[in-house]
């Protein structure tokens, strides 16, 4: 069995530009693998970047055929690839846990997805639970929590506002999970309250976390970039505000070996 190692990519995203952000994304893919990582996620709605009023016109399928790039990078490397997109509503997602059985169940605003590219070809889709106040114009609400298991371990799909409410990962917890790994955009005026909830999430739930951020503005927002790994025992690594990095984490014993790679993208 290949070592587990998962890393937080720290990417900037071109407004509403799916083929560059998809070749960004590819390219980091491509270096995370000669480095092994057997599970890469990305910022929120890298593959478009964060513009909920674009969402709707955005709006792709994990099946999207310009998407491939990383449907292959994942199968190439033997890697889990989860990329954000808003999630058209016009029919079930593909093969994710908790997908819904009928169309029309579905409500006509697209949900802040990330779509989880496995090795095996298949696709899961994991929707954002928690809005702010800000999307709910823009988006609809998920309402299944997405437990990836990878290499022995067992990662809680989280996008941003899900982090601020407490039974969010508290229901990770309970089904098993030993990661919790977030996709935000967090800004720089946010990012020191959000690391504070992240840090406790850790110390409570005794769960490794982790959060990808964008590292360039994007939706009007300054990102802080900063993206980071916590560990039960509250110790903290980051990468810097502006560089494309991957913040990495492995098994060392009964605890975990952290390390961030700066990035040529």
């Amino acid at each position: 069995m290949s070592v587990f190692r998962i890393a937080a990519a720290q990417t900037g995203s071109v407004k509403g530009d799916i083929p560059a952000n998809v070749a960004t994304h590819a390219a980091m893919a491509e270096q995370a693998g000669r480095l092994g990582v057997t599970y890469l996620f990305f910022p929120e709605l890298g593959l478009t970047g964060y513009e909920p009023e674009l969402a709707a016109e955005l709006a792709m399928m994990p099946d999207d055929t310009r998407l491939a790039p990383l449907r292959n990078a994942a199968q190439k490397h033997g890697m889990i690839i989860v990329a954000g997109a808003p999630l058209r509503a016009d029919r079930p997602s593909l093969q994710g846990d908790g997908a819904s059985s009928r169309a029309d169940d579905l409500p006509n605003k697209p949900r802040i997805g990330s779509f989880i590219f496995r090795p095996d070809g298949s696709i899961g889709v994991y929707a954002k639970i928690h809005l702010h106040s800000t999307e709910e114009a823009h988006f609809s609400a998920g309402s299944e929590h997405v437990l990836e298991p990878c290499h022995g371990e067992q990662v809680g799909v989280t996008i941003c506002a899900d982090l601020s409410n407490p039974a969010h990962a508290a229901t990770y917890k309970a089904m098993g999970a030993t990661i919790y790994a977030a996709s935000v955009l967090v800004s720089e005026n946010g990012y020191a309250a959000d690391a504070a909830i992240l840090a406790d999430r850790a110390k409570e739930h005794g769960l490794l976390v982790l959060m990808s951020n964008h590292n360039k503005p994007s939706g009007g927002w300054n990102s802080g970039g900063r993206t980071a790994i916590w560990t039960p025992d509250r110790q903290y690594h980051a990468a810097g505000a502006k560089e494309d990095a991957l913040v990495m984490a492995e098994r060392d014993g009964d605890g975990w070996k952290i390390t961030v790679e700066v990035m040529a993208l």
